[in-house]
């Protein structure tokens, strides 16, 4: 287990930030699911994501790494600092546990325990004959501090009932919980996630934005299964199993609609909306095989994005594979704004959801924790 202090730059679910982070946890971001859940006087909606290898952060992100655990009846809790202020009259629940607490109808300050992958989080009840309890959520005062707890009802994380990777991060879900002004905040993390349920801990600063800026967010609500679109294989010739799937708002909160690619080279693309240019994409790998990326469709009006129903545009790329096998990696940047990192393996036998050769392509620096953005 590590314990580090580092500043670096990265992208998770399609969000790009400088940060400062230590033991567990690897930084704290807008989630995918809003537009200004990192905007001063907005209402709260952040990921924390954690980290309990010695891998970088983009290596543990891979489904095949198992993440951590949590014994029924320990607690992972998230400490807010006090310039983060709470609305009494805003209750406190767990998600599923009222309709007024409920995906498409958050009226209550909740969270998720996810994977490490949009929109296939650990749910707090297990499905079933029987439903089980998997865990709750509760305000508490922690140093003084106000801290969200989810305590585990059941054993969750590898090799429990619950499927899945393990814990890999906390989506705050806070519509009662309103940002500080811009600046940098220190969100700290205490988890009985150790062995026999020892105590790990971390924090990270999280960057308070003046405004809303674009931003691409990966999702996968749209498919069935919500599978995991970020790490994918696929054959000599053959596009991906699956698009990649965004969601995209400008500055003014506003869906981005239209988007669609325009190939410039083997490593780079154009992200237009017409005759305007928004972003770009930029391809790292074997660049000699004749792969190359298109849009799947033009979504020319907006959808309604997960849990709140805001309205988003969206984005579908594919990338079909050329005829020489090897580890890509695929960045989308919006202009102005946030990336998304995607990963693909070329292999003459593909795999399912591509989870060979990944960490090659990520070149795990001299402390591990490469520059993936």
């Amino acid at each position: 287990m590590k314990y580090r202090y580092h500043t670096l730059s990265f992208c998770l679910l399609a969000v790009c930030v400088q940060l400062q982070a230590q033991g567990i946890v690897e930084s704290i971001v807008k989630s995918p699911v809003t537009t200004n859940g990192n905007v001063a006087g907005q209402p709260t909606d952040l990921v924390v994501n954690l980290n309990f290898s010695d891998l970088s952060f983009a290596e543990f992100l891979n489904p095949a790494v198992l993440g951590g655990s949590l014994a029924a009846g320990n607690t992972l809790t998230v400490v807010l600092p006090d310039e983060f202020t709470i609305d009494p009259s805003v209750p406190v629940s767990t998600i599923t546990s009222s309709d007024t607490c409920t995906p498409g109808n958050v009226q209550c300050n909740t969270g998720f325990i996810v994977q490490g992958q949009p929109q296939r989080p650990i749910l707090p009840i297990l499905a079933g004959d029987t439903p089980t309890p998997v865990y709750s959520v509760t305000l508490s005062d922690v140093g003084g501090q106000n801290a969200f707890v989810f305590t585990a009802d059941s054993d969750l994380g590898p090799g429990s009932a619950v499927a899945g990777a393990g814990i890999k991060g906390i989506h705050l879900v806070t519509p009662g919980v309103t940002n500080p002004p811009a600046g940098e905040y220190e969100i700290e993390v205490i988890a009985q996630t150790g062995p026999g349920g020892t105590e790990q801990r971390g924090s990270a600063l999280v960057t308070i934005l003046e405004s809303t800026q674009p931003s691409i967010n990966v999702v996968s609500v749209f498919n069935e299964g919500n599978p995991n679109t970020i790490f994918q294989s696929t054959g000599l010739g053959a596009p991906t199993p699956l698009a990649h799937d965004f969601l995209l708002w400008g500055a003014d909160d506003a869906p981005i609609v239209g988007a669609e690619i325009e190939m410039q080279s083997p490593e780079l693309a154009l992200i237009r909306t017409g005759d305007t240019v928004i972003g770009n994409i930029t391809i790292e790998g074997p660049l000699d095989g004749g792969h190359r990326l298109l849009t799947e469709q033009i979504f020319n009006d907006p959808v309604n994005g997960p849990l709140f129903g805001t309205p988003a545009g969206r984005f579908r790329s594919v990338f079909e594979a050329g005829n020489v096998p090897g580890d890509f990696t695929i960045t989308y940047n919006l202009d102005g704004g946030t990336s998304a990192r995607m990963f693909v393996s070329v292999v003459p036998e593909p795999s399912s959801f591509g989870l060979l050769g990944i960490a090659l392509l990520i070149g795990a620096s001299a402390y591990r924790k490469p520059r993936i953005c």
